[in-house]
Parts: C-alpha cells; sequence; structure tokens
C-alpha cells in the first residue's frame, strides 16, 4: 500500500473562548444547540455546528470555514508566525 503525507497548507485560525471577544467570525449564541454556540460555515453543505469552548474556527484560503477541536488543533498545525 502506498503511504501519503499531508500536504502543507496555510491556513487561518482563532481559538474560541466565549470570555475573550471578538470571537472567530461565523461564531454566535444558540439555544438550539447543544453547546450554546454555533458557527457558521460557508461553502459547505451543512451550514452550521456545534462549537465548544476551546475549539478553532479554520479559515481555510478559499474562504470556506470549519471548526477543529483543540487536540486535533494542536496534533495537526503548528504556528508559522503573523
Amino acid at each position: 500500500m502506498a503511504r501519503y503525507r499531508e500536504k502543507s497548507v496555510v491556513i487561518e485560525a482563532k481559538q474560541f473562548l466565549p470570555n475573550i471577544l471578538p470571537w472567530p467570525e461565523g461564531v454566535e449564541i444558540n439555544s438550539d444547540s447543544r453547546t450554546g454556540y454555533i458557527v457558521r460555515m460557508y461553502m459547505t453543505y451543512f451550514p452550521n455546528h456545534d462549537i465548544t469552548p476551546g475549539d478553532w474556527v479554520i479559515t481555510a484560503s478559499d474562504g470556506t470555514r470549519t471548526r477543529c477541536s483543540d487536540g486535533h488543533f494542536r496534533v495537526t498545525y503548528e504556528a508559522i508566525g503573523t
């Protein structure tokens, strides 16, 4: 079986912490969410996802937005500066 490595991709990301403003773009309060918050996704099949405090909001170079748990973010991404 062939082996592959994920290509390097530069993203923008901001961690969602409810007590620190401003929140990442797209995050809002939603009483129907199991966590009390959602992040509005763009250009995805499911436009809203629950977001938990500590999760990261990732914006890709094509403008798509997604959420990522803190644990997954820390093993997948590393800071490259500003």
